[in-house]
């Protein structure tokens, strides 16, 4: 995986399953549309495969980068703060090297 972003990325990617988003997932998924798209380049859609076996695996190795990226920049910043449960849950999403 690529080194952390200096600053924090946000993406909306719609799933097979999101045919089966119920009303207030999709006011929210429309909200979340408006409110980004004045600060984005463009926002749209990504198509994708229907059948994608291994999409959880991928998210959670996605989810855990970016975990580990943001619990590194706060013990970074905040080290001489934080609980003992702070750092045992950064040990925890700790990428797998």
């Amino acid at each position: 995986m690529e080194p952390c972003p200096p600053a924090p990325r946000i993406g909306l990617c719609p799933t097979p399953e999101a045919a089966r988003m119920g009303a207030s997932t999709q006011a929210a998924w429309a909200h979340a549309v408006a409110a980004l798209a004045p600060h984005a380049r463009s926002l749209s859609d990504a198509a994708r495969p229907a059948a994608l076996p291994d999409m959880v695996a991928l998210q959670k190795a996605v989810m855990r980068h970016e975990m580990a990226c943001s619990l590194s920049a706060e013990t970074l910043q905040r080290r001489a703060s934080l609980s003992e449960g702070w750092f045992n849950l950064e040990k925890a999403v700790a990428p797998v090297q």
